[in-house]
């Protein structure tokens, strides 16, 4: 099924780009959720009693709501990886930029089995909360609990999706991702789209080496 393209004549667009375009907006939706939630964080500073207990659910309950995100913006990277497969297969042009996007986001396609395998986190970590927040980059990886004062910062730029990437520069690939498939269809011709003279968009190349966490002097490594 192809749609009549809108944009810039010279062809039609297929319907592969608008489901590509619809996940990795989805996956922007719930970055933007995650970071959202993780803001919601009170330190449970009461000594003891109810008003403790009820604050402590509280701090569980954000986490939660922060899990919950996560997983939907790791299904949504991933569902993207496959509809920009298919895209590429039949567009040459997407093809290398399919390539990078898919590097860049290996490592959530590899963390998809330990993440599904609740039965191995649970018996690993007794399904705790200060281990997610450990192997997420919110506190040290061999921190006990959390600091004095239970002051943390949750769904931060540094947040570690999947323990594997993070936050902020997987966005920047999707949003990157995001804005070449819009500027090569025309998908909103509506849509202002920017021009407002704002900061230039990172190099797409310096985007996914931020995302595997390369730096531009070890651009030749591929860690995807």
């Amino acid at each position: 099924m192809l749609f009549d393209r809108s944009g810039p004549p010279g062809g039609e667009i297929p319907a592969v780009a608008y489901q590509l375009a619809d996940h990795l907006d989805a996956a922007l939706a719930a970055a933007e959720d995650l970071t959202a939630a993780g803001r919601e964080w009170v330190p449970a500073t009461s000594p003891s009693g109810h008003l403790r207990a009820v604050q402590l659910a509280a701090e569980r309950q954000v986490i939660e709501r922060v899990r919950m995100f996560e997983a939907v913006l790791i299904g949504r990277v991933l569902k993207a990886r496959k509809r920009a497969k298919v895209l590429a297969a039949h567009e040459d042009d997407f093809a290398g930029m399919t390539r990078l996007f898919a590097g860049g986001t290996a490592a959530l396609a590899d963390a998809v089995e330990e993440l599904g395998d609740s039965t191995r986190c649970d018996f690993d970590t007794a399904d705790s909360h200060i281990a997610y927040l450990r192997q997420r980059g919110v506190v040290a990886a061999d921190a006990p609990d959390l600091p004095p004062g239970r002051a943390v910062t949750i769904g931060a730029d540094d947040f570690l999706v999947a323990g594997r990437i993070p936050l902020a520069p997987l966005t920047e690939m999707v949003i990157a991702f995001l804005d070449a498939l819009d500027a090569h269809y025309d998908l909103y011709p509506d849509d202002d789209g920017g021009g407002d003279g704002g900061e230039p968009k990172p190099a797409w190349a310096d985007v996914v080496r931020a995302a595997r966490g390369e730096t531009s002097d070890a651009a030749g490594v591929d860690r995807g």
